[in-house]
């Protein structure tokens, strides 16, 4: 698919997330929709007027809406997960993001246990490592943090597979399993 086309979706679904708010909001699945339509168009490198802390403000938003409005615990998980994910890829990583993406795990964990995760959610905990690897100083902990990523990732990958999940996602798994070993062989290479 091209980049102008998808483009063109990315904008469409913005509208229609933006629309459905303006008419429901207060409803937290257009927010978390916003806020995933935000994020998918900063991955793909298709969003220029939102950061991704916008994605985040949504999803925050929906949240705070689930608290008081709804008691959706499965949106809230993926709310938790969605958050926490988007956390990950922000331009400027800093060891609160790692304190605040893993605190969204941590409740996720609370509404489903770690062995019935999906894919996306070991996927999100394998990007965490990876941020982990990214941030900290020490030589040991960036090897273990990194393999740690790598474990996930391989069984996000095969989850995903497993589970018939649509091509985009296996290859969004595949290329986050990717950055983690290239990541690992560019440590090895400098100690």
């Amino acid at each position: 698919m091209n980049k102008h086309f998808l483009r063109k979706i990315i904008l469409f679904h913005l509208l229609l997330c933006q629309k459905n708010l303006n008419r429901y909001n207060d409803d937290p699945r257009f927010y978390y929709m916003l806020g995933v339509v935000i994020g998918r168009g900063l991955e793909a490198d298709l969003e220029e007027e939102y950061s991704i802390e916008d994605a985040i403000k949504y999803f925050n938003n929906a949240l705070h809406m689930l608290d008081k409005k709804f008691k959706d615990k499965d949106l809230e998980a993926t709310l938790l997960n969605a958050k926490a994910y988007a956390i990950t890829l922000k331009p400027r990583k800093k060891v609160e993001d790692i304190i605040e993406a893993e605190g969204c795990l941590k409740e996720l964990e609370k509404i489903i246990p770690y062995g019935r995760w999906g894919a996306h959610f070991i996927d999100t905990k394998a990007c965490i490592f990876y941020l982990q690897a990214f941030i900290t100083k020490n030589a040991s902990k960036k090897i273990e943090y990194i393999e740690k990523a790598i474990k996930l990732s391989k069984e996000a990958v095969e989850l995903s597979k497993e589970h018939h999940f649509p091509r985009f996602k296996i290859n969004l798994y595949t290329k986050n399993l990717r950055r983690h070993e290239k990541f690992k062989n560019d440590l090895k290479g400098g100690y």
